[in-house]
């Protein structure tokens, strides 16, 4: 296992929770499954310039087992996501066009940043309401990268040794106040043998 994860505990200077390595995803998912965007994959209502750089420089997996990207670019806000919803009685929260969705959970709700704040939320579609999920969009792909090396047998409840001693990571250490997200079963029932295959993907 890498000791580079050491480097993601302070904060990103560049505005950000967490300053993680440029390539800890390519190194836990694989290259062709990482998924990078560009200027014009993202609504006009994105200003939130960190959650834009991240996306396009370190960019998020495709897939995980307990989230799943919209892989359709360029990204919708939850107003243009439900443009052809056939049920009049959906009620969006206010300001629909400032949350961008990013895909969805394990659980079937949907995953949306704050095109102005940058705050990562779970929309829940059948109670109509957003909850907090990850403080941003680092830690929230530093949570996909946690599940992932857990899932793979790696155990993070102690791993990162730093002047030799030991920190505690667990996975709900680093999502905010309130954020209580059903990740599901880490393991079984997810094939992930092979990448999922989506028109308009972009790499790097």
């Amino acid at each position: 296992m890498s000791t580079t994860y050491a480097d993601t505990a302070p904060a990103d200077p560049a505005g950000l929770s967490l300053n993680l390595p440029a390539r800890l995803l390519d190194q836990e998912f694989g290259r062709g499954r990482v998924m990078r965007f560009e200027d014009v994959d993202f609504p006009t209502t994105l200003t939130h310039d960190p959650t834009r750089r991240f996306l396009r420089e370190s960019g998020l997996p495709e897939d995980s087992p307990v989230f799943d990207l919209d892989m359709d670019v360029p990204l919708q806000t939850l107003a243009e996501y439900y443009t052809d919803e056939p049920s009049a009685q959906l009620r969006l929260p206010d300001r629909p066009e400032r949350l961008i969705r990013l895909g969805h959970l394990v659980d079937g709700n949907g995953v949306v940043v704050d095109g102005t704040t940058g705050a990562v939320l779970t929309w829940h579609e059948l109670e109509t309401t957003l909850r907090p999920l990850a403080t941003d969009i680092s830690t929230l792909a530093f949570m996909l990268w946690l599940v992932h090396c857990e899932v793979g047998g790696r155990d993070l409840t102690a791993f990162m040794n730093k002047g030799g001693r030991t920190t505690k990571v667990p996975v709900r250490d680093h999502l905010p106040t309130g954020a209580n997200p059903d990740l599901g079963p880490y393991a079984g029932g997810h094939d992930r043998s092979e990448p999922a295959r989506h028109r308009h993907r972009r790499y790097t």
